[in-house]
Order: structure tokens, then sequence, then C-alpha cells
């Protein structure tokens, strides 16, 4: 569980300095306001869909890391009992 949750802190980190950089250089460039709100706006939706991805994907990878240990402790749990019976 620690270790999740050093991995999402890091990813936090990399997405939010991502962010900050790419606003950073929009806001920077020597453009129109009216050009560097719209790339503000393309680029926040595309990091929108990006982060939606990776949470999609992540969630899918949760799920079957559940499923998996789920499946082994039953497996471990059938073993164990299957020993005891057998007086092992």
């Amino acid at each position: 569980m620690k270790n999740s949750n050093v991995s999402q802190g890091i990813l936090a980190g990399l997405i939010l300095g991502a962010a900050a950089g790419v606003v950073a250089g929009i806001l920077l460039a020597p453009e129109k306001g009216s050009d560097t709100r719209q790339k503000l706006k393309e680029k926040t939706n595309d990091l929108k869909a990006e982060m939606e991805k990776k949470s999609s994907e992540w969630s899918e990878k949760a799920k079957s890391f559940a499923s998996d240990l789920e499946q082994k402790l039953k497996k471990e749990k059938n073993d164990t009992n299957f020993h005891d019976s057998l007086g092992v």
C-alpha cells in the first residue's frame, strides 16, 4: 500500500510539473492574448484527455491486480485447508 502511495505522489508531481511547464511556456510566448487563450484551452483539453486515459488504464490495472491477488489468496486458503484435512 505504501508503494502505491509513493507512486501516486510521484505521478501527481510529474503531471503537475508538466502542466506548469506548458502553462509557463504558453504564457511567456510572444503572441496575441486570444491566441494564447486558445492554446491554453487546447493544451488543457489535451491534458484532461490524457489524464482520463491514464486514470482508466490505472483503474484496470488495479482491478486486475486485485483479482489476481484474490485468486492467489483463495488458492492458498484451499491448499492450507487441504493440507489440514490430511493432517500435514
